[in-house]
């Protein structure tokens, strides 16, 4: 290698200055053509029409004697810039294919990020559906229990006289009272004072001998309960 080198070397020392036709292996004629550059497999000219390159091989016998060609030599050239162009490519390729895999991995993360946030978010919507969910059904059960206590409570305030009222003679009468006229203040307010009213003497006897009638434990069977003012709480 070190000796090709300096052969080539020695070849683009040499001073070119002659002009003439130059006819290839090929037939190609250069008029007044002047080598302006020797190569290692070939030379470069200038002729009337412009410039060119023209291969060893090529060129007349005459003048691949006077630049030495030897076709191993060059051969060995052409070889080690097709590899050293080989190897570019090859180089290149792989670097393309570094960059290649190298976007596609960005992309790929990109896409996983994407993916990664899209989940999160879906997630996050999920979790505020649920927890808004869970609101609007604890919600709706406080109203319900809201609505059934002021159900009850309201029940409980229409019928208060009719509670009070329940161990009274007249308890039916203050019952039905409270149930039609009780809508009305006026006719709940009569009804709780009725309820609150203490029955007379002469009802609360008569009720007492009735209750002992029903138990046949009255001791004077005979006799009817009195009003107030007498003797005793029956008549003889």
């Amino acid at each position: 290698m070190r000796t090709v080198t300096l052969i080539l070397a020695i070849l683009l020392a040499v001073p070119v200055c002659f002009a003439a036709d130059i006819t290839t292996r090929k037939g190609v004629t250069y008029k007044q053509a002047t080598v302006s550059k020797v190569e290692a497999d070939g030379v470069r000219i200038t002729h009337a029409d412009g410039a060119a390159r023209i291969p060893f091989e090529d060129l007349p016998d005459a003048l691949q004697r006077q630049y030495n060609y030897d076709p191993a030599k060059v051969a060995a050239y052409r070889k080690q810039v097709e590899d050293a162009r080989l190897a570019a490519a090859s180089k290149a390729a792989a670097e393309q294919r570094q960059r290649q895999d190298a976007a596609e991995r960005s992309a790929r993360e990109a896409r996983e990020q994407e993916e990664a946030r899209h989940a999160a978010e879906r997630r996050s919507e999920e979790e505020r559906i649920a927890a808004e969910e869970r609101r609007k059904a604890t919600e709706a059960t406080v109203q319900f229990i809201a609505i059934a206590a002021a159900i009850v409570v309201g029940l409980v305030i229409y019928f208060l006289p009719s509670i009070i009222g329940r161990r009274k003679r007249n308890a039916g009468a203050i019952f039905v009272m409270n149930l039609f006229l009780g809508w009305l203040f006026i006719g709940w307010v009569i009804a709780l004072v009725w309820a609150c009213t203490r029955d007379s003497s002469m009802e609360t006897m008569a009720d007492q001998h009735l209750d002992n009638l029903r138990r046949g434990h009255d001791p004077h069977p005979n006799r009817l309960p009195r009003g107030g003012g007498g003797r005793g709480p029956y008549l003889e």
